[in-house]
């Protein structure tokens, strides 16, 4: 028996995680394009300068989606130049995406779900979300594979919480059927939390992070 890792199996895999995020910060970015004509809850909060809020969407976006498919090794090794290039494009996305979140927090008015904790959380996750990524980079220039590929296995469980944060809310909307701001702030950085715990265990295990497909040893 041998181990050969499928080079689209772990894009494949997190993409379709990442698309929950992306939709839901789609949807909202719509809802600030046609405002106006759209009355959606939370709309008018940026529609005096929904420039921050899109750029922040779309390079949020542009993120999970690259970020996903460096995590797979034969990409990685068939596709090196394309793997570093992309790598740079990745990393200023987070940058990006992580600064004008902050900024969306500190500078606009707070959400009807929002309290001063769920806010410093927010701007936590963000600040931790930057930090990785820029220590990733950082690992990476001094040559430390290892510490390069753990700090964006943290940065990608910090920006795709909001899938884990997606499925918490759905749970609890089964059980209170009402989300309130307390349980907002609670639920929130428990996404976070659980995304970090399994990337922690992910960066320690053994075994390979890319899902592996087991064959016939021929």
């Amino acid at each position: 028996m041998r181990i050969r890792e499928t080079p689209w199996l772990t894009p494949t895999l997190l993409i379709t995680i990442s698309l929950i995020p992306i939709a839901a910060t789609t949807n909202r970015m719509l809802a600030i394009v046609n405002y106006g004509a759209n009355t959606k809850e939370g709309a008018e909060r940026f529609a005096e300068f929904p420039l921050v809020l899109i750029t922040h969407i779309l390079f949020g976006s542009l993120f999970l989606v690259l970020a996903s498919f460096q995590f797979s090794r034969p990409l990685r090794q068939r596709f090196l130049r394309w793997h570093m290039f992309i790598g740079r494009v990745a990393a200023v996305s987070a940058v990006i995406s992580a600064a004008t979140g902050i900024w969306l927090i500190v500078g606009f008015p707070t959400g009807p779900l929002a309290t001063k904790v769920s806010d410093a959380l927010r701007v936590l996750f963000a600040v931790a979300l930057l930090g990785s990524v820029l220590l990733a980079v950082r690992s990476i220039t001094l040559g430390q594979k290892s510490k390069h590929r753990a700090w964006m296995i943290r940065a990608f469980a910090i920006g795709v919480a909001g899938s884990t944060q997606a499925i918490l809310i759905g749970i609890w909307f089964a059980i209170a059927g009402v989300l309130t701001p307390v349980a907002s702030s609670v639920l929130l950085p428990l996404g976070w939390t659980i995304n970090l715990i399994i990337a922690e265990a992910i960066i320690r295990s053994k075994s390979k992070f890319s899902p592996i497909e087991i064959g016939a040893k021929s």
